[in-house]
């Protein structure tokens, strides 16, 4: 899924904190979601948030990247072999910020960037050509307008204060948020990372921490799949049930055909008419809107399979590209 993933022309990357025990106490690490567009949602865990973390995130990827404006990214960037696309959304949290101390200069970015959000939703659906010629047409003219404005009030803000911040973080990003307007296939902002790095979020306040780093590994397997089948509308048990079949029928005939051919790769699935999740209005295939998929048929590799057992684990690593560390030293 990894190595798919890693042949999209752009991702969407985000990282999160999380503690995981250990023998004294909790430390520090961090969960990361790579999203390929109508393709894959993808979790790994590090003990670090820095720049190792993320080479061996996307290891050797050519394409855009659509991040926050952390320094952990930026080795990416001077090399030319991906280039930074910026999120307007993050740009508008600190608008967002600074009302309570500036009101009317945070006002008049946040109509700017208001109106380039509208825009968007207006053509959210369109082909990528038609996408960029209304950038071009009506959001091109706001972000010059927006940056114009940016530059001129940055001598008259105060140091250090919100609104300074604001159109500090504006103008060092302008190069890589005006990067969406030549390009209709790129988004203007990280939400989709940001949205299904909140399954973490939510998971953590639950769970609080992981008990070690192999557990918390193990976590961004399974959330993987079941966030992968939930952008694709697909019954998430049974996604589970159909990996653990194929891996625990090793490699019967049937079963390396399906790994081969598709794996756990949810956009390659067939369709049918399940839809997934089930609501009250759609109970089975709409004419409007995209077909929901189905799990491939596996009753003939493992007949009743239910869950993941402890032997079909290696295998699944495998499938995700997964690598098991050895346990700390003294732990």
């Amino acid at each position: 899924m990894f190595i798919d993933a890693l042949g999209s022309p752009y991702l969407c990357v985000d990282a999160t904190g999380v503690l995981v025990l250990a023998k004294e106490r909790c430390h520090n690490g961090h969960f990361w979601v790579l999203v390929a567009p109508d393709r894959h949602v993808l979790f790994r865990y590090s003990e670090s948030h820095d720049g190792a973390a993320v080479d061996k995130l996307l290891p050797g990827y050519h394409g855009h990247l659509v991040a926050d404006a952390h320094i952990v990214y930026d080795h990416l960037y001077k090399t030319g072999n991906v280039v930074e696309v910026g999120c307007w959304a993050h740009a508008r949290r600190y608008w967002w910020k600074a009302l309570a101390s500036d009101p009317e200069r945070a006002n008049i970015a946040l109509v700017y960037v208001g109106s380039l959000f509208r825009i968007e939703r207006t053509i959210a659906s369109s082909p990528r050509k038609k996408k960029r010629e209304v950038r071009q047409e009506k959001s091109k003219p706001i972000v010059e307008a927006f940056f114009t404005w940016c530059e001129a009030e940055q001598g008259r803000v105060l140091d250090e204060s919100p609104v300074a911040d604001a159109i500090r973080y504006a103008v060092n990003q302008k190069v890589a948020l005006m990067r969406f307007l030549d390009d209709g296939s790129l988004p203007m902002h990280n939400n989709i990372s940001e949205l299904n790095l909140r399954r973490q979020v939510v998971g953590r306040r639950n769970w609080l921490f992981c008990g070690s780093e192999d557990g918390a590994e193990i976590n961004t397997i399974f959330v993987s799949l079941l966030a992968s089948c939930r952008m694709h509308r697909i019954e998430p048990l049974g996604t589970c049930a159909t990996c653990s079949a194929c891996c625990r029928a090793g490699r019967s005939t049937v079963c390396w055909t399906w790994r081969r051919s598709t794996g756990p790769k949810p956009w390659r699935w067939p369709r049918c008419s399940r839809p997934w999740p089930p609501t009250s209005s759609a109970r089975s295939c709409s004419a409007s809107g995209p077909e929901p998929r189905r799990l491939p048929e596996v009753g003939e590799v493992v007949p009743g399979t239910a869950g993941i057992s402890a032997g079909a684990m290696p295998e699944l690593r495998r499938i995700l590209d997964w690598t098991p560390r050895a346990p700390p030293d003294g732990y």
